[in-house]
C-alpha cells in the first residue's frame, strides 16, 4: 500500500502511529537493490510456515540477490516465523506453545558465524 501513496493527496500526520514522512521515505526504497551494495556476508533463514514473512519473500530476496557470493539461504519446511517447530496450517496460536529454536537453524547460524560468511 506504501507505494500507492500520492503526494499529492493529503493524509494525517500519523499513520498507523507512524509519520507520514516515514512511509513516503519507504515508497520508493528498494530494500533488496540497497542490500545487494552492502558488500557484507548475508544470512538468511526462513520457516516455510512463517505466516508473518511468507515463503514469497524468502524468493524475493534470493532471486534479487542470486549470483550474490556473500548471501546464503536456508529455508525449513516445519518451522515457523520464531524457527520453532509446528505442524499444519500456521496462526499466531503457535506463538502460544512452548517450543525451543530448532537445533538446525541453530546450527546453521552456528556454521555461518564460524565460516565468516
Amino acid at each position: 500500500m506504501v507505494h500507492h501513496l500520492d503526494p499529492a493527496k493529503q493524509y494525517p500526520s500519523t499513520l498507523l502511529g507512524l509519520p507520514v514522512v516515514y512511509f513516503f521515505d519507504l515508497k520508493d526504497y528498494d530494500v533488496v537493490a540497497e542490500t545487494s551494495r552492502l558488500g557484507i556476508p548475508l544470512l538468511f533463514l526462513q520457516g516455510e510456515r512463517d505466516f508473518q514473512v511468507t515463503m514469497d519473500d524468502f524468493r524475493m530476496w534470493k532471486a534479487g540477490l542470486a549470483g550474490a557470493q556473500l548471501a546464503s539461504f536456508h529455508s525449513y519446511p516445519a518451522l515457523n516465523h520464531l524457527f520453532m517447530p509446528g505442524e499444519g496450517p500456521p496462526s499466531a496460536t503457535d506463538y502460544r506453545k512452548a517450543a525451543n529454536v530448532a537445533a538446525d537453524a541453530i546450527g546453521d547460524i552456528g556454521d555461518w558465524l564460524t565460516r565468516g560468511k
